[in-house]
């Protein structure tokens, strides 16, 4: 990773009086801090398709697989990944369907509800998700290895507090098919080590 293109910590709280400085909620700086996060995970997105190129997956597969982790022991359904996920069940079912077939996950009928099928890691799933969630790990250390662990955490906080916001006004993030479809054929994603 270019070191000289690593974003610097942020300064951290002081004693100067920023009753001057423009309010959050004052349009170009609303805009331009929007306008920044989109930017960041366009950046990260990239850095992680380089990266995960290495383990044959891309973001989208990696955060189904984590998720399908999280799940139940058993499995989670379709519906359950497609809303842990913010996405819909046509395009999850799609992309369900490449790593059935690339031998990722697999589904199986439920015991207690046979009409419903449960999605599970198989073996090379569950080696892959591990190969790429070192990956993941190695690479966020290494961007925020001059970071404070303190300002991580709080740009963390923040950055939570703000998926909170969308979350509450309905403005969640939500993947359109496009977007997954993209995501998938870059064939070369939220465990996060600060939490």
């Amino acid at each position: 990773m270019d070191q000289q293109t690593l974003p610097r910590p942020i300064s951290g709280p002081s004693d100067k009086d920023t009753s001057d400085l423009p309010s959050v909620s004052s349009p170009g700086t609303s805009s331009e801090l929007m306008m920044t996060v989109l930017q960041l995970a366009e950046a990260w997105r990239t850095q992680l398709t380089t990266d995960f190129a290495k383990c044959r997956l891309n973001d989208a597969r990696f955060a189904v697989l984590q998720a399908i982790e999280e799940a139940d022991p058993d499995g989670c359904s379709q519906k359950e990944l497609a809303r842990q996920l913010r996405n819909s069940e046509s395009n999850i079912s799609t992309l369900l369907d490449r790593m059935v077939t690339d031998g990722l996950v697999e589904r199986r009928r439920s015991q207690s509800d046979r009409r419903k099928s449960l999605i599970r890691l198989t073996e090379k799933g569950a080696a892959r998700l591990n190969q790429a969630r070192d990956v993941y790990h190695r690479c966020a250390g290494d961007l925020l290895a001059d970071w404070p662990l303190s300002q991580c955490r709080n740009l963390t906080d923040q950055l939570r507090q703000l998926h909170g916001v969308l979350d509450s006004a309905g403005g969640s993030p939500c993947h359109n098919e496009s977007t997954m479809n993209s995501l998938e054929s870059t064939r070369s994603k939220l465990a996060s080590p600060l939490s």
